[in-house]
């Protein structure tokens, strides 16, 4: 990470010191001042050998740290999940009072992009001061492709696109969606 001062970035520092792979970060500031960050994670060492499969896929994960803007460091690496499913693409969104909405792709089968058998749903957890816990928030959804969120007062939307066949058509076309959290649901 690197930090802007309003004149010059820091000499960039890692978040991570280990041999797991990262990947697809997302950083919110918070209303305290702070930050958090999550991403991707294959939660396992790969040897020089490995090859991508169904097991390996089912061991990436959401990664999280928090950020202290008044010591300049970072805590140290928590799991947001922790499962038998491959946990990928987050996004995060921040309301006007600093909290946080993270929500991803999960599949089952490990597939990077669910099918009929085997579909991707969209999962969410929120922040304030501590994660809560991740719930589904859109479930069972083939063909999915991208995924993106808003925050708002005690209200939520996520927009997604995923493949579907429109009726006559012979070819799949990429179709926008959304889904709406009321504070409760």
């Amino acid at each position: 990470f690197s930090r802007w001062n309003g004149t010059a970035w820091s000499t960039p520092s890692g978040v991570t010191n280990d041999f797991l792979l990262d990947g697809a970060p997302q950083v919110a500031w918070t209303g305290d001042g702070n930050a958090v960050a999550v991403w991707q994670r294959l939660n396992d060492t790969l040897t020089i050998t490995a090859t991508w499969d169904m097991t390996t896929a089912n061991k990436i994960e959401i990664a999280t740290a928090s950020y202290d803007s008044a010591g300049g460091i970072w805590s140290p690496v928590s799991l947001l999940t922790n499962n038998g499913s491959l946990d990928m693409t987050p996004q995060l969104a921040r309301n006007g009072d600093g909290k946080l909405l993270a929500v991803w792709r999960q599949n089952d089968g490990g597939l990077l992009s669910g099918d009929a058998t085997q579909p991707d749903r969209i999962m969410a957890a929120f922040y304030d001061g501590a994660w809560g816990t991740p719930v589904a928030a859109v479930a069972a959804i083939p063909g999915l492709v991208d995924l993106a969120a808003g925050y708002g007062s005690n209200a939520a939307t996520i927009a997604y696109t995923r493949y579907l066949t429109p009726t006559g058509s012979p070819t799949p076309t990429l179709q926008l969606f959304t889904s709406a959290w009321n504070g409760a649901s």
